[in-house]
């Protein structure tokens, strides 16, 4: 059995490399990183699929060193939109799995999701009266906050700007306590929102996007700020998610994605989960 591994920076669809001797009798899955040696280094590759006729000269092919997963952490579909892509951009194999792939899972790391430490509000906390810490505007701005939303992630509170010492004060005093989850996709606390009535024009446009829910189908909606383009979303949304379906919702800006996933939250009661450019590698690969 001979690997076919795509390598990154590579212009070739992928190298031919013999399995390593320690995976002797085992089967391998496309979609596996595997690590290889590649002229002075050794680099991490995805495995597109295996062959008994290679190439190149058997007696010429290295060994691969490592198999890093058991299980793919690319499914069968994504593996052909990726091969998809390669042909129709012309663009190295290698290069679109890279692009697939989180930045940890490039460098080898391991695909399973890590705990990470949030501050959460203690029931003491959910009771004061914050007008009490006015004469600390930090703490006070913090757990107003946190009697909104409950938990907030270490890598939330370094971008919303809150200060050490506004942290270490109120877990001091009992308001605060620091706790640790596997996915960092709570639950909206609030009470659930129920959906509100379309009106004429809205239960127009509902039924149209309905109709086309089965097949690719693009909808412009056009109104007003105000006229209830957001409501026509959610209630098909809804639809999508009763049918076990998943919604990739697309916002403008960073800045609107805490106020819309907590929204979302408290709409639908499920887990939400944001991708974007202020995650740190460890919460992209969570995610």
């Amino acid at each position: 059995m001979i690997l076919k591994i795509a390598l990154a920076n590579i212009q070739h669809d992928y190298f031919e490399y013999l399995p390593p001797p320690s995976s002797a009798g085992e089967t391998l899955t496309p979609g596996i990183r595997i690590k290889v040696p590649l002229r002075n280094k050794q680099v991490i590759g995805v495995l597109v699929g295996t062959t008994s006729s290679p190439q190149t000269d058997v007696t010429k092919l290295k060994p691969a060193l490592e198999i890093i997963d058991r299980t793919p952490l690319l499914s069968t579909t994504i593996i052909k939109l990726c091969q998809w892509a390669s042909n129709y951009y012309h663009h190295p194999l290698g290069d679109v799995f890279v692009a697939a792939l989180p930045n940890l899972l490039r460098q080898g790391k391991g695909a399973q999701v890590s705990q990470e430490f949030f501050l959460q509000i203690t029931e003491l906390g959910t009771t004061i009266d914050t007008q009490a810490i006015k004469r600390a505007p930090q703490q006070q701005k913090l757990l107003t906050y946190l009697q909104h939303h409950k938990v907030i992630s270490k890598a939330e509170l370094s971008r919303l700007n809150f200060s050490t010492a506004a942290i270490k004060n109120l877990v001091a005093k009992d308001y605060l306590t620091q706790t640790s989850q596997d996915i960092p996709v709570p639950i909206s606390d609030l009470s659930q929102q129920a959906p509100l009535t379309l009106n004429a024009d809205q239960h127009k446009a509902y039924l149209a996007i309905e109709k086309k829910l089965n097949q690719y189908h693009c909808f412009l909606l056009a109104g007003i700020t105000g006229s209830g383009k957001t409501e026509i979303y959610l209630q098909t949304i809804a639809q999508l998610i009763d049918k076990k379906k998943q919604v990739l919702i697309l916002a403008p800006e960073i800045g609107l994605t805490p106020q819309l996933v907590q929204h979302l939250r408290q709409r639908f009661q499920k887990a939400i989960v944001s991708l974007h450019s202020g995650l740190t590698d460890r919460e992209r690969l969570n995610t």
